[in-house]
């Protein structure tokens, strides 16, 4: 599997170049400051880190830019 260069690109960026690459995204976790917990994420947050899975799916770690 061959995924594209993301990290670093909005949300919405690499989610639209992963589909074209035809890699679907398995879960998505956003990261924040301590003592500050959220499952939220929106399209403006960056990939900050891409884990690739066994089953031809990747994760991908976000955080809210400043």
């Amino acid at each position: 599997m061959n995924i594209p260069d993301v990290p670093g690109l909005v949300l919405k960026d690499a989610l639209e170049l992963l589909k074209i690459g035809g890699i679907s995204v398995k879960k998505i976790s956003p990261v924040c400051p301590p003592r500050q917990r959220t499952g939220e994420y929106h399209d403006f947050y960056r990939v900050v880190r891409v884990k690739k899975n066994d089953d031809e799916t990747v994760e991908l770690l976000v955080c809210k830019p400043l």
